[in-house]
């Protein structure tokens, strides 16, 4: 099992993103004794009929760039390991009953270094991704 994310990086100039951190800056952090006083951020853009009049913004390009990563299923943290549909019980099973439930799926174990025992669910519509609207066919990009 794995996953895949597109991840898009959009970049800043280094002007830009002085602009942007000057007026979050002056914006959002008044008020404090420690909190920087309230300036005047300029940035690029003008008035065409007065030049003297302030004006608030940047007009600047960047540059998007983009890549698939795919992470395996044993990367993950364990609290991501879990995710289950918000309407999924989830119980335990210690290891001396498990022949006690034959048609519950095993989601995954508890305990170490040896396991004590496993998490299970027996709701509908819990452990196939069909039933929330996946499918089994692979997409294009899938490795």
């Amino acid at each position: 099992m794995k996953y895949s994310i597109l991840v898009k990086q959009q970049s800043l100039t280094k002007e830009a993103y002085n602009f942007w951190t000057q007026l979050k800056k002056s914006t959002e952090s008044l008020g404090g004794l420690f909190d920087p006083l309230p300036s005047q951020v300029l940035g690029n853009m003008y008035s065409e009929n007065n030049s003297a009049e302030p004006v608030l913004g940047y007009f600047s390009g960047g540059q998007t760039s983009e890549k698939r990563i795919f992470i395996q299923f044993s990367d993950l943290p364990p609290d991501l390991k879990l995710v289950m549909p918000p309407n999924c019980p989830i119980d335990t099973i210690v290891n001396d009953d498990i022949r006690n439930y034959p048609n519950t799926f095993l989601i995954g174990s508890y305990g170490a270094p040896f396991p004590l025992g496993y998490i299970k669910s027996e709701g509908p519509n819990c452990m196939d991704c069909r039933d929330d609207g996946g499918v089994l066919q692979r997409p294009d990009f899938w490795e």
